[in-house]
Parts: structure tokens; C-alpha cells; sequence
């Protein structure tokens, strides 16, 4: 099987791409495409510290946790500017309170963590973990962690942890991997693709590092249900996305097919440009993971 790798660009100049496409795009963007330009914006605060080394310890580790059916990457892994997050942690935080209107201990949690690494790097471990699907490790107890606040650190982490996958993915054997969750960093898919290739295999998308998979075109990426009868794929008139569902479990992720694509595809922003999917996937009673 011809293995596809639809990553042209390294994280960062992928994100840029996609912020000068919507900037020249005018003011007059769709709210849900002015968040996303608004938070690229917040992203682009963080700046990438030297990986060299952790990176370094990673790959000697690497062939002996993917044996093992466990991810590449754990918090400890991870070294950071940490006044550097915050930095970033305050300004997505901004953008949230402007779009919502969250409760007073919302703010409070909010405000810690923007202004205390001692409450940061907590916060931010009980985040990575409780979005991981096989820790290989885990020490002491995970804090509780307000949704707004895990959506901020989603957002403030996602740049951190996609600059992992540009090194890391490539260690990946594809045809071995086919797990439910994230050969980088644990977490799972909300976005899926199609290669153009003769076999239109399917790949997940890491929804916090972006990494791609290869995964079984009928089998629920969340539950693993392979029965067919409980598997559904819709398919608009262009047959360019697709929306898979499961019975068993009721959730669903998008799909965009590269057989029907024209033009430059850029990934990340199409979770945004596909949101009319997500409602009508929400309509039909299935929901996200």
C-alpha cells in the first residue's frame, strides 16, 4: 500500500498560510472564520523553543512504545518557556471571554492560569492527560479542569505539540499503527481524510497535534465497532466531504475526500469550513468525541 502524506508544510508555516489566506480575505469573514483567524493570531505568540534534545530522547524510545501500542509522546517529554504559554494562555483566554460569557469561577481559573506557572504546568498536565488514550505514564492525581479552561489549553497547546509531530510522525509505521488514537502525542481524531490514491485509504487527524494516520475505512475511530449494519457514511452531491456515523457509540467525524478536491486543501482550517456538518451530524442525535 502506497503510503500518502498530505503534510506540505511544517506546522508553523501552515498556520501562517492559513492567516494570510484569511486576512486577505477581508473583514467581513463568518464569525466562526474570524475566531479562527483571531486564535491563529493568539498562536502566533508562541515561539518554538530548541526540541533538539527532547526530541532526541524521544526517537531513541520510539520503536519500543510503538510496539507497545503507546504513543510518542508524554507531558514529562515536553520543556517549555512556560512565561512564553502564558503569554499565549492570556491572550486565547481574551478571545474566549469576548465570544462567551463565562461564569465568575470560569474567569477565576482562567486568571490563575494565565498569571501562575505554578498553576499552569498542572492544569496543563491534567489537560494532555485526560486527552491521552494510552499514558505510558501517570503520576499523582489529575486536577479537575473547567471546560472553558481546557479549551483555552487546547488552544494555547495545540502549536507546542504540532512542532512534535513535524519531527515525530515520521517514525510512525503506518501499517502497523491503525489505533484509535494519536501515534505522537495520545489524543483523538476529529477530523478525517481520503487519499487520492487507488486504494482512497483513510486517515484520522490528531485533534491536538494534527498528526495523520492510516485507520480502517469501516471501523467507528472512537469505539471501534466494525459492524456495518451500525456504520453509516453520508456523502453530499459534490461527494467532496463525507460524514461517518456510528450507531453503536453515536458519534461521528467529517471526512474530505482528495478524489473530489480542486485546488489546495489546507487541513486545519477545514474542522472550521465544516461546521455545517457538525450541526447536522448533532441534528441527526450523534455527537463529537
Amino acid at each position: 500500500m502506497k503510503i500518502h502524506n498530505h503534510r506540505h508544510y511544517t506546522a508553523a508555516q501552515l498556520r501562517k498560510k492559513i492567516l494570510d489566506k484569511l486576512n486577505a480575505a477581508g473583514p467581513e469573514l463568518p464569525a466562526s472564520l474570524d475566531f479562527y483567524r483571531h486564535l491563529l493570531v493568539a498562536q502566533s505568540l508562541y515561539r518554538r523553543p530548541d526540541l533538539a534534545d527532547d526530541i532526541a530522547v524521544i526517537k531513541k524510545q520510539a520503536q519500543k512504545l510503538l510496539r507497545q501500542s503507546k504513543p510518542l509522546l508524554d507531558f514529562s517529554d515536553i520543556h517549555l518557556n512556560w512565561d512564553n504559554i502564558m503569554d499565549v494562555v492570556k491572550a486565547i483566554s481574551a478571545i474566549a471571554v469576548s465570544c462567551l460569557n463565562p461564569y465568575d469561577i470560569e474567569l477565576n481559573e482562567l486568571q490563575r492560569i494565565g498569571t501562575s506557572v505554578d498553576h499552569l504546568i498542572p492544569k496543563a498536565r491534567a489537560w494532555f492527560t485526560s486527552g491521552t488514550v494510552q499514558p505510558k505514564r501517570q503520576v499523582g492525581t489529575i486536577d479537575n479542569l473547567m471546560p472553558l479552561s481546557a479549551s483555552v489549553l487546547q488552544g494555547t497547546m495545540q502549536p507546542v505539540l504540532t512542532d512534535y509531530a513535524d519531527e515525530l510522525l515520521a517514525l510512525v509505521e503506518q501499517n502497523k499503527w491503525l489505533k484509535a488514537y494519536c501515534p505522537v502525542c495520545g489524543g483523538r481524531p476529529d477530523f478525517a481524510y481520503l487519499s487520492n490514491d487507488s486504494e482512497g485509504s483513510r486517515w484520522l487527524i490528531c485533534s491536538r497535534c494534527d498528526a495523520h494516520w492510516l485507520y480502517y475505512l469501516s471501523r467507528c475511530p472512537f469505539c471501534s465497532n466494525s459492524d456495518v449494519d451500525k456504520l453509516t457514511c453520508y456523502s453530499g452531491a459534490d461527494a467532496i466531504y463525507r460524514l461517518y456515523t456510528c450507531e453503536q457509540c453515536k458519534r461521528y467525524i467529517k471526512a474530505i475526500d482528495f478524489k473530489h478536491t480542486r485546488g489546495e486543501i489546507l487541513l486545519p482550517m477545514e474542522r472550521v469550513l465544516t461546521l455545517d456538518l457538525d450541526r447536522q451530524a448533532i441534528e441527526k442525535g450523534y455527537h463529537a468525541e
